[in-house]
């Protein structure tokens, strides 16, 4: 660990492009808390990476034109020597290089399509996930995602997918939000209805029993949702 405020700000640093990473791929894709040991190792395995690929082209950048770079090997042996008269030189170059691993870290984090199509050369990937969120991002990127739900008592209904726990433990303390046009039948009635006055519909999965899933194109006019550009800008 590091013994100086200046070790640990380095420390801190190295390892901004694996927290960059992780950060990403916690917002996109639903995962198992991982303990502190497998989190370290990720954190400490993709700075390394990503900053191992900056300090190669900064050291081909440097080979090239040696006057405009600093001196890493006068950085070490000389240290506040050579540091004094160059510090908002030298802090330009590592916020820069900081800020190359960070951005690097970042684009594997998203997986771009050329990315993916690339991973999809070599054996599929085991990505814990929850059933619904594996069913309800399955669709098409611009559809709307339209469930049926029959519920414990027997009643059923219906709407388009607004929102959902992406919890990944297969529990009952979950819940899911329906847009309307919502459609509700009682369990001893044999025609539907539509709900109206509300816009959505908070169902806990405890009292669910059956999910079907359908993707649309497009929603009914008097739908919650708003269209699909607007849906998908905000």
């Amino acid at each position: 660990m590091p013994t100086s405020i200046v070790g640990l700000i380095v420390f801190v640093g190295f390892l901004v492009p694996g927290f960059v990473h992780y950060t990403q791929r916690r917002s996109r894709v639903p995962q198992r808390s991982p303990s502190a040991l497998v989190e370290t190792a990720n954190l400490v395995t993709v700075s390394v990476a990503t900053n191992a690929v900056v300090f190669v082209l900064f050291a081909s950048w440097r080979s090239l034109v040696p006057k405009h770079s600093p001196d890493v090997r006068r950085l070490i042996v000389e240290g506040w020597q050579y540091s004094a008269d160059r510090l908002p030189y030298l802090g330009f170059w590592v916020a820069g290089l900081l800020l190359g691993s960070s951005a690097l870290a970042f684009v594997l984090g998203i997986r771009p399509v050329w990315l993916e199509s690339f991973s999809a050369r070599f054996a599929p990937t085991l990505v814990d996930a929850s059933t619904w969120y594996h069913v309800f991002e399955a669709g098409p990127a611009e559809s709307y995602v339209w469930v049926g739900c029959d519920l414990r008592d027997g009643a059923w209904v219906a709407g388009a997918l607004d929102w959902y726990s992406t919890e990944i433990d297969e529990t009952a303390d979950r819940e899911l939000a329906i847009a309307g046009p919502i459609e509700f039948r009682a369990a001893d009635a044999s025609e539907g209805r539509t709900i109206d006055g509300y816009q959505r519909l908070v169902i806990s999965a405890r009292e669910i029993v059956r999910l079907y899933v359908t993707y649309l194109d497009k929603l009914p006019p008097e739908s919650g949702l708003g269209t699909a550009e607007e849906t998908i800008s905000t």
